[in-house]
């Protein structure tokens, strides 16, 4: 066998193992100036249980591809189209210019704060208390179910009770097979197909309505009805 010094003759693989050996001495602790570093003609770069640092700018011309985990401290500019698949977590503030589509479903949890015009286009539903501060505009109708109610100050609108029912406080206008008017106290006057009853009527005596007929319903000066008896 040959051996490894350039004045002795030597065998092909004994140049060849030299050739090696030369090449891991040059590269190492080397620097390469202005003229560069190539790679061509297929060939590749491989690092081995060590790293890669850059202290400048590092050009990728083409497509940079990576496995594993892509750890990145500084701000990060990307220009032109992304697409990214798979859970994303972002921790921080983020802000979007321009404008922005999400397809799907989804939820959020927390606050949210809307300036501007809100448009949505579709059914919505909205599950739990709110306010609203400000003018509302409705067109269309408003359905309320499951025994819900629509409340003004002291007016109340109850549809589902007796046929439907508005209160004004302790009085109130019932629906069902006629409209009637009760009020907190006195009489009430209910209407229907059949007629008109006033229920409760004070009565008055035959004698101090002036002979009125009893049975019949009195006047007086003052417009107050009563049941003469």
């Amino acid at each position: 066998m040959g051996v490894d010094h350039p004045g002795l003759k030597m065998t092909f693989p004994d140049l060849v193992r030299l050739m090696r050996k030369i090449a891991r001495q040059t590269f190492q602790n080397s620097s390469i100036g202005r003229a560069g570093f190539r790679v061509y003609d297929g060939g590749w770069i491989r690092i081995e249980d060590g790293g890669l640092q850059v202290t400048g700018i590092a050009s990728v011309s083409g497509r940079l591809e990576g496995s594993g985990t892509l750890d990145w401290t500084g701000p990060v500019n990307l220009k032109g189209a992304q697409s990214v698949t798979g859970p994303t977590t972002f921790t921080g503030k983020m802000t979007v210019n321009g404008a922005w589509e999400i397809n799907g479903n989804g939820a959020i949890d927390g606050s949210v704060n809307i300036t501007g015009p809100l448009n949505v286009l579709g059914v919505w539903d909205l599950t739990g208390n709110g306010d609203i501060t400000g003018n509302v505009n409705l067109t269309g109708d408003i359905n309320v179910t499951g025994g819900g109610r629509i409340k003004a100050g002291l007016v109340v609108i109850n549809p589902s009770s007796s046929g439907g029912v508005i209160e004004f406080g302790a009085g109130e206008i019932r629906g069902g097979d006629g409209i009637g008017l009760y009020p907190g106290s006195g009489p009430s006057i209910i209407t229907s197909s059949a007629g008109v009853r006033i229920a409760y009527l004070p009565t008055i005596d035959s004698a101090s309505a002036g002979g009125a007929v009893p049975g019949t319903v009195w006047c007086n000066a003052m417009g107050y009805l009563y049941r003469v008896t």
